[in-house]
């Protein structure tokens, strides 16, 4: 398994709990199994169809995109500049 695997990996998981635990985020304990029972949230809580994600998954995201961009733009320009600088610059476009 190559890295950019493991990577891709994490991602989708993180994103794939994120989205399971995203209906349940802020309830106590008793108010998630009154609501989907006594197992709990056992399965996506879709809206129209579309399983939520919190802005966590969101913010990681634009994290990776930044360290990306800050790495290709070392490999094809040889500029090397701040990771963090990158990341920073990339949240806030759009």
């Amino acid at each position: 398994m190559r890295d950019q695997d493991r990577f891709r990996g994490c991602l989708i998981g993180g994103a794939a709990g994120d989205a399971l635990g995203y209906a349940v985020e802020f309830l106590r304990e008793g108010q998630i199994f009154r609501r989907y029972g006594e197992r709990g949230i056992t399965e996506y809580d879709l809206t129209g169809g579309v399983a939520q994600i919190s802005d966590d998954t969101q913010m990681t995201l634009f994290t990776v995109n930044g360290l990306l961009l800050g790495m290709t733009r070392g490999m094809t320009r040889g500029i090397v500049g701040n990771h963090v600088g990158a990341a920073r610059a990339k949240s806030r476009v759009g």
